[in-house]
């Protein structure tokens, strides 16, 4: 009987040790994924929990992002791997892994079904709380008795304008010669004066200054004495204007009275029909006042016995159109000749 009975009795015993396993893994309860976290926490004690309160506090407000992206990824209820014992469940691991490695603890966190990585796990110490929002900060009371601040409103502080000074005006009609009796140009000044009169200009318009570095004036030979006015209000540097009847001197060309602006950048009546408008005296014949861009000439009866009121407004028009006092009529390079030519004086509109 013992030997009917030995092979039949070694065979069961091997059934019975090889189904011990499964008989264990069944009798196992299953862990969900809050098993799984507390295995970790269990299994992290000491040095990692110390590690895991460094982390987080570094990356707390990036932990509630990434758990809230996983958690809401919708992993299924339970899966088991066919032919490898591996049981999963509420999308977490069991924590025992039957097959080659069954019946140790796993040492990873599975990620496949939406299961946070044990990176994610240690990121914010606030998961040891069960919430994974950070702390908020109370209000801080105000202090009993601070005094508020008041406000200052500056003064608002009003200074009179500058009143410009009083100047005589030429208006149309009025002698020049009358309005500007003070303001002639004189060539045997002996001394400056006061600053910003007729001597003062005419004395450093012929005398140089000793100040260093001061250009020399007295070298531009500006005009001076009878039918000169210095401009009111003026610089040295601002030359006088001419206000004689004739021209005040014979200009290098041999066209009998010169020509007073050069040409302009448009058509020559629509030019006439500007100066007329503004009661600029035309003429068929005479003097030469300026050429239109197509080549037609403009001719006033005569300039020099114009008033400065309409010189002043013949030369803002050719001005815009780009036609300036000819060459012929500067004294020096560093000027135009509009004072040559009788314009600059303070004038009203007519």
């Amino acid at each position: 009987m013992g030997r009917r009975w030995g092979p039949l009795g070694l065979m069961v015993a091997c059934f019975l040790v090889l189904s011990l396993p499964v008989a264990l893994m069944v009798a196992t309860p299953r862990l969900g994924g809050s098993g799984s976290v507390s295995l970790r926490y269990a299994a992290g004690s000491g040095a990692a929990a110390d590690q895991s309160q460094q982390v987080g506090q570094a990356t707390g407000r990036t932990r509630s992002g990434a758990e809230s992206t996983e958690s809401t990824r919708g992993a299924p209820a339970s899966r088991t791997g066919p032919g490898k014992g591996s049981v999963r469940s509420g999308g977490g691991s069991s924590g025992l892994r039957g097959g080659r490695g069954g019946g140790q603890p796993s040492t990873t966190t599975s990620t496949q079904y939406g299961a946070p990585s044990d990176s994610a796990l240690t990121r914010h110490p606030m998961h040891l709380l069960g919430t994974t929002e950070a702390p908020v900060p109370p209000d801080v009371p105000s202090l009993p008795g601070s005094v508020p601040i008041p406000k200052l409103n500056p003064p608002a502080l009003h200074f009179p304008p500058a009143a410009p000074p009083k100047l005589p005006v030429l208006r149309l009609g009025e002698d020049p010669a009358v309005v500007f009796a003070k303001w002639g140009s004189r060539c045997d000044v002996a001394a400056p004066g006061k600053a910003g009169t007729a001597d003062f200009i005419s004395y450093y318009q012929h005398h140089d200054s000793n100040s260093a570095g001061a250009f020399p004036l007295s070298s531009l030979n500006y005009a001076c004495g009878a039918g000169w006015v210095i401009i009111p209000g003026s610089s040295p540097v601002v030359p006088p204007v001419w206000i004689g009847k004739t021209q005040p001197f014979q200009p290098p060309t041999n066209m009998p009275g010169g020509q007073i602006f050069t040409g302009a950048d448009v058509a020559g009546l629509q030019l006439m029909a500007e100066l007329a408008g503004a009661g600029v005296p035309l003429a068929s014949s005479g003097q030469l006042l300026a050429y239109g861009g197509d080549g037609t000439p403009i001719y006033v009866a005569d300039w020099w016995s114009m008033s400065p009121v309409l010189k002043n407004a013949a030369a803002a028009i050719l001005q815009r159109h780009d036609a300036f006092p000819h060459s012929m009529w500067a004294t020096d390079p560093y000027h135009w000749g509009f004072g040559n030519v009788g314009v600059g004086l303070p004038t009203v509109k007519i």
